[in-house]
């Protein structure tokens, strides 16, 4: 009975920072972003599960995807989990990803990811502004994770991003670090620490291309986050983040994830004035293999359009 008194308690607690925040200012939800450095595609997230809540995921999930967000949650991923998305995106851009997580008894996990993303259809410009040629940009992320337990209470672990930034005849390739932590203080409560795109740096040189090419420096941001999510219930999940980069942009984050059947999830969230929600639907494939199938919506920035993500995922 105690423990019931206490989970209300820190529940009307969570609940009232939500709203202190929110009141406190009204631009909370529009707050600077990281728009316009390099390395946005990496800032779009990865799964529908986790898109559908507005990327909050600050503890990440045990899946194919929740341990791009934090590599602590690698440990807690049960059983052999594969994870294919595609995102159907306005503005001609792509979006694909297929990734693997699985434990490594007794105590570790580990996870491996391909993001492929990329725009169509740039209209090029010469020193005039006269149009030119049209060119194809693409970028090809490669994921590896590996996280620990080390206590009752504490997991923690490193993820390792191989970057490549292909426009038309130009590349450039660099290697992000990401740390992460998560600490379970108390059985319904989840505190994620990360800090992403550590050495992250994309240099271009087009003089080999271009008659009056030169080297450019694209930094990607270092982007810290803390969290938490509060198991409020046996069928509900509240989440909240917050976020801050070495540019001194800021994110806040809130979600919700519902789970009114065994099969059945619904999910919502907001961050940087957009909203998103999304479902899902688990079910028995075979007779040793789960399968998950998820949607996500997200409504995007004025004049920019939404976007759909779908998952499909296997655990087995």
């Amino acid at each position: 009975m105690s423990m019931l008194k206490n989970k209300t308690k820190i529940l009307y607690l969570f609940l009232g920072v939500i709203v202190g925040v929110l009141c406190q200012s009204p631009a909370v939800l529009t707050a600077q972003t990281n728009a316009g450095y390099a390395g946005s595609y990496l800032r779009l997230g990865l799964g529908a599960r986790a898109i559908g809540a507005a990327n909050t995921v600050p503890v990440g999930n045990a899946d194919a995807y929740g341990y791009v967000y934090n590599p602590a949650a690698l440990p807690k991923v049960e059983r052999k989990n594969l994870g294919l998305t595609y995102g159907f995106l306005p503005l001609d851009r792509i979006y694909n990803y297929a990734g693997f997580a699985m434990p490594l008894p007794p105590t570790a996990g580990l996870g491996i990811g391909w993001l492929a993303t990329g725009v169509n259809d740039i209209q090029g410009r010469n020193s005039s502004g006269e149009k030119t040629n049209m060119y194809t940009a693409r970028q090809n992320t490669f994921i590896l994770g590996f996280a620990n337990k080390f206590s009752e209470y504490v997991r923690a672990g490193m993820l390792l991003k191989l970057m490549q930034n292909n426009l038309d005849e130009i590349k450039s390739n660099t290697v992000g670090l990401d740390l992460g932590v998560v600490i379970e203080p108390i059985p319904f409560i989840e505190i994620g620490v990360t800090a992403q795109n550590f050495n992250g740096k994309f240099s271009w040189d087009a003089k080999d291309v271009y008659s009056q090419g030169n080297t450019v420096v694209n930094e990607v941001p270092t982007i810290y986050r803390i969290g938490g999510r509060f198991h409020a219930t046996a069928t509900l999940d509240l989440v909240t983040e917050y976020e801050r980069s070495d540019k001194g942009a800021v994110v806040y984050r809130f979600a919700t994830e519902w789970n009114p059947l065994d099969m059945a999830s619904l999910r919502a969230g907001v961050a940087d004035g957009n909203f998103s929600f999304g479902g899902g639907l688990r079910y028995d494939l075979f007779q040793s293999v789960d399968t998950a199938l998820d949607y996500a919506f997200v409504t995007g920035r004025a004049g920019e359009g939404s976007a759909h993500y779908f998952s499909w995922s296997f655990q087995f």
